[in-house]
């Protein structure tokens, strides 16, 4: 299976460390975001992501989470 390349987004650390734990171990890459403008910054660094996770609280990252997606 190829390494895949996931940036997941959520303001809840333990759900992030949790599932972080989970990706990794099936050999994924995982890259945490905890705002949709930490979200923005990652991506706009040219890294380019096979997945993106948007958590439940998406609309508290103080923007819409197929805006920031969009962007």
């Amino acid at each position: 299976m190829q390494k895949k390349s996931i940036l997941m987004i959520d303001v809840d650390q333990a759900i992030l460390g949790s599932l972080g734990i989970t990706m990794e171990k099936n050999g994924h890459e995982l890259i945490k975001a905890t705002s949709g403008r930490d979200a923005l910054e990652k991506m706009r660094n040219g890294k380019d992501f096979d997945l993106i996770v948007i958590g439940n609280d998406a609309n508290t990252l103080g923007r819409r989470p197929e805006k920031t997606v969009k962007n």
